[in-house]
């Protein structure tokens, strides 16, 4: 049954609150994987405020170096219950191995965000001076989303607001918060839609068409995008599998000599070209279109009244005697040649790339073409000047 026909729908933007985050630290669990999925189609744009980002860091640094802490302490402490000192000391370096660590933490924690902001093409709104006075209005004055006079820990929700409501002039808004207050707050301002999880996100009315496009063509989308990003290494494995060819025959509709045997011996400075515009997803199967270059050394057998009926410009390939009636000739030509393989989508989720090209080989129209044209075509121009002198 044919798909139907989906059409992308407009770009969704989507910002989150610290508190819908912290089940996910790593930014690696179902829902944080599928916002990158849509992320990377060009289906939703994700929004960070700088608050956002701090509170989650700063979380994940403190609760990351209180366990280092706990589990380096615990080794020291095994000696006093009856360790042996040889194994001790192997401890002990290992506790001296995560009191190294711990200085490292903050920036592999920050780091980890940055990569994922970076990968999805979000943004990360910086914390700006100028909401300053704005907020310590609100603070002594019990402006939204203060709840009371002075109310200190309401000031990173405000630094959020202000950032909300500055978006929401530009872009309708999705805002993840499970935050009764800043929630309830935000949802007064035109433009902004509040969403308590995930799962309220995913089942409103805006996301439909979203996952519908996401189900229909959006995974075999990701799937190629993957692929893209692999050309390199299958490139690199097709062009090594051709220098292992070993030496092969073939035959060409325009016979040198009476034996019209052809030797291919290799084929060096391989090059293959991948033009990735081209390459197709079809039932699970990568059809990648390749065209392959490179210098061969071939052996082949040749009329000694062929040889002499070559035109001078054109270039003579080197002979040795055979028999009385033909040389064996041996020369090097510029091969180039075209062919399609397929290669299964589940190459994604190899960790080495491993590719079978048996199918891939020369067929006697590529030699005819490409290796021996000048030769062929001077048979045939020699076959015609011989025709007008018997005449």
């Amino acid at each position: 049954m044919e798909e139907p026909t989906v059409r992308k729908p407009d770009l969704i933007h989507v910002v989150f609150d610290s508190n819908v985050l912290r089940t996910d630290r790593s930014l690696n669990k179902t829902d944080m994987i599928y916002m990158r999925s849509l992320a990377k189609l060009g289906l939703v744009k994700m929004h960070f405020p700088w608050i956002v980002y701090k509170e989650c860091t700063s979380h994940n640094i403190a609760d990351i170096t209180s366990e280092l802490d706990t589990a380096e302490n615990k080794l020291k402490n095994l000696s006093r219950k009856g360790l042996h000192e040889d194994e001790e000391l192997v401890l002990n370096r290992i506790a001296y191995q995560i009191r190294k660590t711990k200085p490292m933490v903050k920036d592999s924690v920050e780091k980890v965000w940055n990569e994922y902001i970076k990968e999805t093409n979000s943004i990360l709104h910086p914390l700006r001076e100028d909401y300053t006075a704005k907020i310590f209005e609100g603070y002594f004055s019990v402006l939204p989303p203060f709840k009371k006079l002075k109310s200190r820990e309401d000031i990173p929700d405000a630094y959020i607001f202000e950032s909300l409501k500055d978006l929401a002039l530009k872009h309708p808004i999705h805002f993840l918060s499970s935050d009764e207050n800043l929630g309830a707050t935000a949802a007064t301002i035109s433009n902004i839609t509040v969403h308590k999880t995930f799962e309220n996100f995913y089942n409103s009315n805006e996301f439909e068409c979203t996952k519908l496009y996401y189900e229909h063509k959006g995974k075999n989308e990701l799937l190629m995008m993957k692929f893209i990003d692999l050309i390199p290494s299958v490139r690199k494995v097709i062009e090594e599998e051709v220098y292992l060819w070993k030496p092969f025959e073939a035959f060409v509709d325009y016979p040198l000599s009476n034996d019209d045997h052809i030797s291919v011996g290799s084929i060096d400075d391989v090059k293959v070209s991948i033009n990735t515009d081209e390459v197709k997803l079809i039932d699970g199967e990568f059809y990648v279109p390749l065209k392959i270059t490179g210098e061969a050394s071939i052996d082949f057998f040749m009329d000694r009244s062929l040889y002499y009926e070559i035109y001078d410009d054109v270039k003579l390939p080197s002979v040795s005697d055979w028999n009385d009636h033909v040389y064996l000739a041996e020369d090097t030509d510029n091969i180039i040649f075209e062919h399609t393989i397929v290669i299964p989508a589940s190459i994604l989720e190899e960790k080495d790339v491993d590719i079978a090209i048996d199918e891939l080989e020369l067929n006697y129209d590529d030699i005819e073409e490409f290796l021996f044209g000048r030769i062929i075509e001077s048979r045939k121009e020699a076959r015609k000047r011989r025709r007008h002198t018997d005449l």
